[in-house]
Formats: structure tokens, sequence, C-alpha cells
């Protein structure tokens, strides 16, 4: 009877095998980018950051496809995109969040009582 809680508590050794071809592959986003959105957090907010985060891609596409076009590779840096919508984060976030509306989506939801309200 004990032995049988065990054995389904022991892990199973296939997925170990189907997880096998993602293990050494290379990750999306590198630890410098989480520092430096880190450090920009700790400097500019939380909003700003969040704003940031989505502008980067954006600015990205254009630069991406044409690297895609002209050397079929698929690898860019990241780290200049995020600086860039950190600058522009900087100057125009505040106008940013309220055209996207997510400065209404986060006044709503920090209206919640279970959430932040105080």
């Amino acid at each position: 009877f004990c032995g049988t809680g065990l054995s389904s508590i022991r892990p199973n050794p296939s997925w170990r095998a189907r997880l096998k071809p993602y293990r050494h592959q290379r990750e999306a986003m590198g630890m410098g980018d989480v520092k430096l959105l880190a450090m920009a957090g700790s400097l500019l907010g939380w909003k700003a950051v969040t704003v940031t985060f989505f502008l980067a891609p954006v600015l990205a596409i254009g630069p991406g496809v044409a690297v895609l076009a002209a050397r079929r590779s698929h690898l860019i840096p990241y780290g200049p995109f995020l600086s860039l919508a950190l600058v522009v984060s900087l100057f125009a976030g505040s106008w940013l969040l309220e055209v996207s509306g997510l400065d209404t989506s986060i006044r709503l939801l920090m209206s919640y009582p279970w959430w932040g309200a105080r």
C-alpha cells in the first residue's frame, strides 16, 4: 500500500526524453536585457517599464525584417531596441499610456478592493 504512493511520486523518465531537443537552445531574452529593465524600473517606475516592454518589439519589427531579408539571419540584438523604447517611454510614456488605454485599465484594476485600493 505504501509503495503505491511512492511510485506515483517518482518522476517519469519519459518527460526528459521529450524535452531533450529543447535543452541546449539559446534563450530569447538574455539576462542583460532583464537587468536593463530592472534598472529602468528602479529609475522610471513600473508603468514606464510596462510601456517599454510592449514598445521594444514594435520598434524591432522594421530592422528585424530588414536583417532577415538581407542576411537571412533571425538573430538581432534586443538591447538597443529596449534602450530606444526606454528613451521613448521617458519622454512620451504618459501619453502612450493614455492613448493605448493602459492607464485606464491600471486605474480600474487598482480600484478593486482585493487588489490595491486603500
